[in-house]
């Protein structure tokens, strides 16, 4: 669908085949970011690599993250990912409370984890003030990341109203709360005497824990809605913890046909993000007849090319074991051919997510520890009636799109192997 949002001209796509030709193709046309206010002018200011436009610095600074994060160096990585996870059950089993709002210790645990990674640091739980400020920072930054927190890029007859209302406010986030929290944090990672990236890059970007959050938070609701499912997942975990006397690893994941099915089912079903980050053309494109002029902001329509149903059948039914035959990490798919691909969430050609296999490990590690030790169920009401969460019932948070309710109760197992 191609619409002018003001003076600006947006190509939105639902079809993954013209994604795929627009996008990984003919990359080297539609690779740049789109500016927008607060990311380009107060945000990235050239630094990083999700909202910097392709350079050779940019490809130096992308090889040198994904050397850091990629597969091959996934093994100390992932013993943090396991630590955080199980503090994360920890906390819930002894909080003395099953029912909880499982947002925002999930958002704890992959905090944490993204912090000692990067910095070398950590938050003891969700009441210490260095989690509520990264916290608060984060999702600040979010919210003004919003294209409606940006109309004058697209209807530039009105620059009064971002000097007014929107300018000021991202310029105090940025000069007051983010670049001294962000300069704290990289001298602290830089004098401690523990191993993080920032030691090796001194410029770090937005890494994207929400993607992680917001996807295991599907996962629980999911779980809640369909006991069945649960059940057959840890049937699973349980066999391989028999078998192998220890809980499986992200390397183990060739055991988990249900699981893996599970969690991609869900990314499918609800994808964590509307359209993902945006795309523009650099020069004049012609695409199947099309013409795209210089310009164009191209954005992936996550819904309509997961809901298609010259894809997926009956794709608006929720098939847990649709992709049971599909078992290859979301990861290694990523630059794939079209028709070869289950899932498009991490993106296309130069700007597929480069943390996709570090998210990827998160999401089977943190849902493999949590029903090997804990049985999820539906919120008590008031009235002691069980209520089970309606995964239709949808939050819009910037970008993100996620479940409206969070709270479920979560109890220890009372027998595993």
């Amino acid at each position: 669908m191609y619409v002018y949002m003001g003076a600006k001209p947006w190509l939105l796509i639902g079809d993954p085949y013209l994604a795929h030709e627009l996008l990984s193709i003919n990359g080297s046309a539609t690779a740049d970011r789109p500016f927008q206010l607060f990311t380009h002018e107060y945000f990235a200011q050239d630094r990083g690599i999700n909202f910097c436009n392709p350079s050779s610095q940019w490809s130096t600074t992308r090889g040198a993250v994904l050397r850091l994060i990629g597969p091959k160096s996934i093994l100390p990585i992932r013993a943090i990912v396991e630590s955080e996870i199980n503090e994360f059950i920890e906390g819930i089993l002894s909080s003395g409370d099953n029912q909880i709002d499982i947002l925002q210790p999930l958002e704890l645990s992959v905090m944490n984890a993204l912090l000692r990674i990067t910095v070398g640091k950590r938050a003891s739980t969700v009441e210490d003030p260095f989690f509520i400020n990264i916290r608060a920072a984060l999702h600040e930054g979010f919210t003004y990341s919003d294209i409606m927190k940006d109309m004058n890029t697209f209807f530039p007859i009105f620059p009064i109203l971002d000097y007014l209302f929107h300018r000021p406010q991202m310029e105090r986030f940025v000069r007051d709360k983010f670049i001294p929290m962000y300069d704290k944090l990289i001298k602290e990672a830089l004098e401690n005497d523990g191993n993080c990236i920032a030691k090796e890059l001194h410029q770090l970007d937005y890494m994207d824990e929400m993607a992680v959050i917001v996807t295991i938070t599907w996962n629980v609701v999911m779980l809640c809605c369909h006991v069945d499912v649960q059940n057959t997942l840890q049937k699973e975990i349980d066999t391989f913890i028999t078998m192998f006397k220890r809980l499986p690893t992200f390397d183990d994941r060739d055991h988990f046909s249900h699981l893996i099915s599970f969690q991609k089912e869900c990314i499918r079903y609800r994808p964590f993000t509307i359209t993902g980050l945006h795309h523009e053309t650099t020069k004049d494109v012609s695409c199947r007849g099309y013409y795209i002029p210089k310009g164009t902001t191209i954005a992936s329509n996550m819904r309509a090319m997961h809901m298609s149903p010259d894809i997926f059948d009956d794709p608006e039914t929720f098939k847990p074991d649709r992709l049971i035959h599909h078992l290859k990490p979301m990861s290694a798919l990523v630059n794939a051919a079209v028709q070869d691909r289950d899932l498009y969430i991490f993106g296309w050609g130069r700007r597929t997510c480069i943390g996709a296999h570090l998210a990827e490990m998160q999401m089977f590690t943190i849902l493999v520890n949590l029903l090997a030790q804990c049985v999820i169920e539906p919120a008590i009401d008031q009235d002691q009636i069980p209520r089970l969460p309606n995964p239709d019932n949808l939050n819009d948070y910037a970008s993100l799109v996620m479940p409206q309710g969070t709270v479920v109760r979560i109890r220890k197992r009372p027998i595993t192997p």
